[in-house]
């Protein structure tokens, strides 16, 4: 609940909620292209801080990528790629409890 810190995995200690890695600038280059004004570092910072927040919130719930498109609007195909982004490097999901996982 409330209160209980989360801690980010120490491979991702790169991770920063104020900056934007290099590492995701590579991964995800869609959102960091010209000429697509819905994908912007600003609205990537926008999605990934509300879905790692979001998560936060209920650390041992696991977040799937539909619940986390119910508060983020934008590209489908970039807020799945970017909810398994997260996943991968353990800023979501990392602390889920396994029953709470989708099978």
């Amino acid at each position: 609940g409330a209160g209980e810190p989360v801690v980010v995995p120490s491979y991702a200690a790169w991770f920063d909620l104020n900056k934007i890695h290099q590492l995701e600038k590579r991964d995800l280059p869609e959102w960091f292209a010209p000429g697509r004004p819905s994908l912007t570092p600003r609205t990537y910072l926008e999605s990934r801080n509300t879905m790692v927040l979001l998560y936060r919130e209920s650390p041992k719930r696991y977040l799937t990528a539909a619940a986390a498109r119910r508060h983020v609007s934008g590209d489908a195909g970039a807020l799945l790629r970017l909810h398994g982004f997260l996943e991968h490097w353990g800023l979501v999901n990392c602390c889920a409890a396994v029953h709470h996982r989708p099978v």
